[in-house]
């Protein structure tokens, strides 16, 4: 059995405070549940997340007051973790990855906070983003994850509870590590299409989704660059697209 690598970031934290800390006190990975997505290629379907909003509160909901999700790669690194967790109106979420050659972990890139209204704010980790705007695709990473997994659970997927056994829950325990259970997610992307109902006209407001930046050629032979922005309807759904970080 293939224990989700969050076990193993439960079990390095205690030790490892001032590492995993750095952007912030992210001491609720001990005792927050764990969402496994073992399906990279259907998790990075084109998903809605307008279900997870909630226009009179907090601007997305979680399951969880702490709560991973761990989306497990194959392609470049072995998994992508996001821990959230709830601060009063507020929801924080801190990028960690896991390596696939090595083994080894990078330290939360960044924390990005959801708050009212659909805003956010974004802090990057200086040691990984030395420049600002070096954390733009880590940024696109975080905020992919928490409403793509956000929107496969609002859409009731098939889940399922797998406990550790009990011979590989020793060395776990040692370091203070509880709650062997934990939730793997099946997705299927035909169930996770949302029909937009026609707008009118060619002129329809799209589905939320961030434009990257683009260079604009004028009329009148100037070249412009357009920078990276979020557009669209936000009560109509979002689009969480492909994305490619480099280590």
């Amino acid at each position: 059995m293939n224990v989700p690598a969050a076990y193993e970031l439960k079990r390095l934290f205690p030790s490892n405070r001032a590492f995993f800390n750095v952007l912030g006190d992210v001491g609720g990975i001990a005792v927050a549940s764990v969402y496994h997505f073992p399906d990279q290629i259907s998790f990075d379907c084109a998903v809605p997340w307008d279900q997870c909003r909630d226009p009179e509160g907090p601007a997305i909901r979680l399951p969880h007051e702490q709560v991973i999700f761990e989306l497990q790669d194959d392609r470049q690194f072995q998994s992508l973790i996001v821990f959230c967790q709830q601060r009063g109106s507020e929801v924080e979420s801190f990028l960690i990855i896991k390596t696939l050659n090595k083994a080894e972990w990078y330290a939360p890139i960044v924390r990005v906070t959801f708050c009212s209204g659909g805003r956010s704010s974004v802090t990057r980790n200086i040691s990984y983003c030395p420049d600002e705007g070096n954390e733009t695709p880590f940024v696109r990473l975080a905020v992919g994850i928490v409403y793509g997994a956000l929107s496969i659970l609002a859409r009731n997927p098939v889940i399922t509870n797998v406990s550790m056994p009990m011979p590989q829950r020793r060395k776990f325990a040692k370091a203070g590590v509880s709650g062997w259970v934990w939730h793997t997610v099946s997705i299927d992307p035909s169930k996770l299409t949302l029909c937009s109902p026609n707008q009118g006209g060619t002129h329809a407001s799209p589905r939320w989704h961030i434009r990257r930046g683009h260079w604009r050629n004028l009329a009148d032979g100037r070249r412009i660059f357009i920078r990276e922005c979020q557009v669209g309807d936000m009560t109509r759904g979002g689009v969480v697209k492909d994305y490619e970080v480099a280590a």
